[in-house]
This record gives structure tokens, C-alpha cells and sequence, in this order.
């Protein structure tokens, strides 16, 4: 047995040779890079399981929970998992992703911080992760010199893709490493045989290992100028992903595009974040439709509240004025949902003032007017029920509704009428009720 075998790759040829002279001798090497031979059989070496969401109730069932418990007993010999550890551990197991020796340096913390705190401190560095037990080599004494073993191992070339994918998160496809990162890919593919990257082919999607993906952002930080540029490179290319599926968004390919956003949502909320930290709006009005429609599509309220909220202070009403209409009428969507009914009428108003006042008042605003007299009406409705708000609903929603058939959108006259629909039980009687949801059935069919 060969092991940690990338360290003597240069003498590789050897391995050949033996192999080529007694054909009954078969090698078992352990190496973080492929020895690129044509008899090698590679088996890939995954970390250990561990839960993909926070308390699962046979958390302790996962090997990755076993091993921490297991390293901890041995500095805690008392040591015991309360329910309420449960989300923590599973916290650490998920940063570490299942490696061994991230789970046991982690472990040897027990005695000094709370698991939370342990979690806390792996999120904001690599430095915890390390360990001053004298019998076990130095390169595995601490995750920082692991990963700058491998480092040394790379060419600057290499180096340089490396710490500008550390900006993605949650995985990411091809074209979106070769358009942010200037990644070919053969360097990839390089990325990949060094154990760097791994490759899922049933999703088509490179991932890189979270504590790797840390040691990276640490490397490109050192250069301000390269980080801040590989950083606008990844919020003008997810921002404009989120607005080329903003037309499929409000088609019959709806849970087909929401599906494929929630596996880039990660890097897309990053993209949002940096457009909003850096002033680019307009990069905030690329995403704005399609993650208001995301957050929306999976109840995430308040998500979609403090992403406006944030991204509100730096939409400036008078050079961007229709820009922040849009940002209010979201705003006051997820206020709607999450039952503040006078913050979401307050920034209703405050749309249709903006909407009557220069420059937007000689412009086209009809759709963003409709969404806002449909909002209002919501509003009402979910007020006390007395014949004015009857009334008054019942003129906002028809408002709206003509607006957007003068518009030709099915999207949003369906969108009225499931509203209307939602809320006819108190409004009008049962059979305009069912004319109504027979509209709604037909707009569907047209292929909403």
C-alpha cells in the first residue's frame, strides 16, 4: 500500500514498471491526486454521512455524528448530545462536510466552547480546526496546512481559478465557472483530478468542498482588486440569470424555472447581496422580478423583506424612480404575507404617489399600477368586511384587472382573479364567484 501517494508522484513511473513486470501484483495507493496511469482504477473517497437539514430526528444514526461523538468522549468522557445540541453538531458536521479530520479537530473543542460557538468559529475561519496532539503527522495537525500542501501542489494558473471559485457557493455549473472565474475546461478538469473540485454528472455540477472554498476566499483576499473584480463578474452573471428566466417565471414552464433557481439560490442571493452592498442597481433590477417570484413561490417572506429593505437604501427615488416603485410593491407583497397590513397599505400608497408624480406620470406605468391596485385590494379585503370595503375591493380589483388585459398579460389578469376568487366568498355572490374561477381556468389554459 502507497500511502498519501501525491507527494511522490514524480517517481510515479516506478508504479508502471511493477505493474508492467508482475501482472499478479495489484497497488493501493491513497492519493488527493490521480496518477494519470492507464492501469488505475480510481475509487473516490467521500466524507461521512451527515444530515442535510438541521434536526432530523436519527441524527445520531450518521457516521459523521458517530465519529464527533466518538472524538469528544475521548476529551469529554461524560460527554452527551441534549436535543438541543442536535442542530449545532449537525451544523459543524455540515461545514466540515463529513471529513474525518475536520469532524475531530472540531471535537477537540468540547472542553473549552459550546457547539454553537464551535460552529460559529468554523464559519469565520480555518484556524480552530487544528489540534497540538504530538503523535500524528504535522500536516494533519490542522485543516490550514492540509490545504496549503495541496496549494503548493498547483501552478499559479491553477491557484488563481481556485481562489476565484471560492466566490461561488452551493455548487455551480460549467459555463458559470468559465464565465467568472476565465476557467477552461482542461483546468477543470485538472481541478478535479487534484481533488479540488468534484464533479456531479447526475446534475451536472462541480462543487467545491466548503473548508477548500474558505482556505480560497482567504487567497483572494489578499489581492483587493482581483477579489472585488471576480465579485462583480458573479453578480452581473446571476443577476442576469435571474432575469433571462424572468418571462418562463410567468409561463407554463413556472415550477420547471423555480426548480432550477432553487439550485443556484445560494449564488444568486450572493450576486444580490454584492449588487446591494456595491451600489449596482443595475444589477438589482436584473434579479428583482425573479426572486421577488422565488421568494414569493416557497413562502421565504422574510427573505424577500430584508432583500428590498436593503436593496430600498440604495434605489435613490429620483434617479431610478420606476426601479423603486417595483422595490416598494415588492416590499409591500412580502408585508402582505407576513400579516403587516398597514406597512404593506402604507407602501402601497407611497407606489401610487410616486406613479402620479414626475417623471413616471407621462410614462407607461400600467403594469406596475395594476400590481399595486391588485395589492391594495388584497389589503382591504383582509380587513373587516363592511359594504364600503366591499366596494372598494371589488373597483381595485377590477382596476387592476383591466389594466392588465389592456396589457395582454394572462399572467397577472389570472393573478386578479384568484385574488378575487380567494376572497368573492365575502364580496359577491356564488355565481359570479364561479364565472370568475371559470376566467381563471380558461387564462390557464391560454398557458399561463
Amino acid at each position: 500500500m502507497l500511502d498519501n501517494f501525491e507527494h511522490l508522484l514524480d517517481g510515479v513511473e516506478l508504479v508502471a514498471n511493477i505493474l508492467q513486470a508482475a501482472p499478479g501484483v495489484k497497488i493501493l495507493a491513497t492519493s488527493r491526486e490521480r496518477l494519470h496511469l492507464h492501469e488505475e482504477q480510481i475509487y473516490p473517497i467521500q466524507g461521512l454521512a451527515f444530515p442535510d437539514w438541521e434536526a432530523p430526528a436519527d441524527a445520531a444514526d450518521y457516521t459523521a455524528v458517530q465519529l464527533f461523538l466518538q472524538s469528544a468522549r475521548r476529551i469529554q468522557p461524560h460527554f452527551e448530545l441534549t436535543a438541543d445540541d442536535i442542530p449545532d453538531l449537525t451544523h459543524i458536521c455540515r461545514l466540515v462536510e463529513g471529513m474525518p479530520l475536520g469532524i475531530e479537530l472540531a471535537a477537540a473543542w468540547v472542553d473549552t466552547l459550546a457547539l454553537a460557538d464551535i460552529a460559529a468559529e468554523i464559519r469565520r475561519s480555518l484556524d480552530l480546526l487544528a489540534t497540538e496532539v504530538r503523535n500524528i503527522p504535522a500536516r494533519h495537525r490542522n485543516m490550514r496546512a492540509v490545504f496549503d500542501t495541496s496549494w503548493q501542489r498547483l501552478n499559479e494558473a491553477e491557484r488563481q481559478v481556485l481562489a476565484r471559485l471560492s466566490i461561488l457557493r452551493g455548487g455551480f455549473t460549467r459555463q458559470a465557472a468559465q464565465r467568472i472565474t476565465g476557467a477552461s475546461l482542461r483546468g477543470l478538469g485538472k481541478l478535479t483530478s487534484k481533488s479540488h473540485l468534484q464533479y456531479d454528472r447526475d446534475r451536472d455540477r462541480y462543487q467545491i468542498h466548503e473548508l477548500l472554498r474558505q482556505y480560497g476566499a482567504e487567497k483572494l483576499a489578499e489581492n483587493g482588486a482581483e477579489e472585488m473584480a471576480a465579485r462583480d463578474r458573479h453578480s452581473a452573471y446571476y443577476t442576469d440569470l435571474l432575469h433571462q428566466r424572468e418571462g418562463a417565471l410567468k409561463s407554463a414552464e413556472q415550477r420547471t424555472v423555480i426548480t432550477a433557481i432553487k439550485t443556484e439560490i445560494e449564488n444568486m442571493r450572493a450576486a444580490w447581496d454584492w449588487a446591494v452592498a456595491q451600489g449596482q442597481v443595475q444589477y438589482v433590477a436584473q434579479a428583482l422580478e425573479s426572486l421577488g417570484q422565488f421568494y414569493e413561490w416557497y413562502g421565504r417572506y422574510q427573505e424577500g423583506e430584508a432583500a428590498c429593505r436593503a436593496a430600498l437604501r440604495v434605489v435613490d427615488e429620483a434617479v431610478e424612480p420606476r426601479l423603486r416603485v417595483k422595490m416598494l410593491s415588492w416590499l409591500a407583497t412580502f408585508c402582505y404575507s407576513l400579516v403587516q397590513i398597514e406597512e404593506a397599505r402604507n407602501l402601497r400608497d407611497q407606489s401610487l404617489d410616486l406613479l402620479d408624480s414626475p417623471p413616471l406620470i407621462d410614462q407607461d406605468t400600467r403594469a406596475e399600477r395594476a400590481a399595486i391596485l391588485l395589492g391594495l385590494g388584497q389589503v382591504v379585503a383582509f380587513g373587516t368586511i363592511t359594504p364600503q370595503a366591499i366596494q372598494e375591493t371589488i373597483q381595485l380589483y377590477e382596476q387592476s384587472l383591466a389594466l392588465y388585459e389592456a396589457l395582454h398579460d394572462r399572467w397577472g389578469m389570472a393573478k386578479v382573479m384568484i385574488a378575487f376568487v380567494k376572497d368573492g366568498r365575502e364580496l359577491r355572490d356564488a355565481e359570479t364567484i364561479e364565472q370568475w374561477w371559470l376566467q381563471v381556468k380558461e387564462v390557464d389554459r391560454w398557458g399561463m
